[in-house]
């Protein structure tokens, strides 16, 4: 049952990332009709995939950096070390490097390009909260992450954003030091906006499957649902906003470490705890 769960959720997330896929095209299609050329395209996708694959090599060291993750020792943290080996050994995947992110705030989050490059971070919170059962069950939906090549897939959304924001610059570019006969400008306008709010709801939209995904798998690694949801309900209560904020890397966590208004929730990377912790229990 988890395991077509899960793979619905996949199925969800690529159908998405078609939707992304065609939008660009779209713009670029549209730029087109206005300028007549498709060196600017071109140039557009091209950066954007470049710039992708270098994010995608260096991604892990920033998030890592920017969070403030210190790297720990079996000796240190023998507990959260033996889980971590028993998931790995469970899901036939290697020994990820793991860390600390010194924060009252209960989180977690992984990074890494694949498997064999995998990083998983815990606060200082989430061990202070979560009993041995639960935190094996977080530690199971951030080795589900890796598993599920998480990171890779959102460096490919990455670059569909990139090449997409590119387009709109040349557009308004083309329209500045062009003429603007047929209402280029307004275009542009109404183009940005939309485009602006499509690229950020459909990367918070893969993203919160990517979640969906993981908690199914993670609970298929465990063979216990109940234990995240119990987990889920504990960092609720503790609170998971960190002190430092950075929306750079916040879809890369458990829950969504960032403090944040109502609207800012419709944008969200992360679904709400108490869907999520609805799902689980009904498994």
């Amino acid at each position: 049952m988890h395991t077509h769960s899960a793979t619905k959720n996949k199925l969800k997330s690529n159908f998405i990332i078609l939707m992304l896929l065609a939008f660009t095209a779209l713009i670029g299609w549209l730029y087109y009709q206005y300028t007549g050329s498709s060196t600017a395209i071109i140039t557009a996708v091209s950066f954007g995939a470049v710039y992708a694959l270098i994010s995608y090599f260096t991604a892990s060291k920033i998030a890592l950096k920017v969070n403030r993750a210190k790297p720990i020792s079996k000796k240190d943290f023998p507990q959260v070390y033996r889980i971590v080996e028993e998931l790995t050994k469970e899901a036939k995947l290697p020994m990820p490097k793991l860390y600390i992110v010194n924060d009252p705030a209960a989180n977690a989050f992984a990074t890494g390009r694949s498997p064999e490059h995998a990083h998983v971070a815990v606060t200082s919170g989430v061990l202070e909260v979560l009993n041995e059962d639960e935190l094996k069950a977080v530690l199971s939906h951030e080795i589900s992450h890796v598993k599920n090549y998480d990171i890779r897939l959102m460096m490919v959304v990455f670059a569909c954003i990139t090449s997409l924001n590119l387009i709109i610059d040349f557009f308004l570019r083309s329209i500045i030091f062009g003429d603007d006969e047929r209402g280029g400008f307004l275009s542009y306008i109404l183009i940005s906006i939309i485009s602006s709010f499509v690229g950020l709801m459909i990367q918070a939209a893969i993203s919160r499957q990517r979640e969906y995904a993981a908690d199914l798998s993670g609970s298929e690694l465990t063979k216990n649902p109940k234990q995240l949801a119990s987990a889920l309900r504990k960092i609720s209560t503790k609170g998971s906003n960190l002190k430092v904020q950075s929306s750079a890397t916040a879809h890369l966590f458990l829950d969504n470490p960032l403090r944040g208004s109502r609207l800012a929730k419709l944008f969200s990377t992360h679904p709400p705890m108490e869907q999520r912790i609805k799902v689980l229990e009904s498994l």
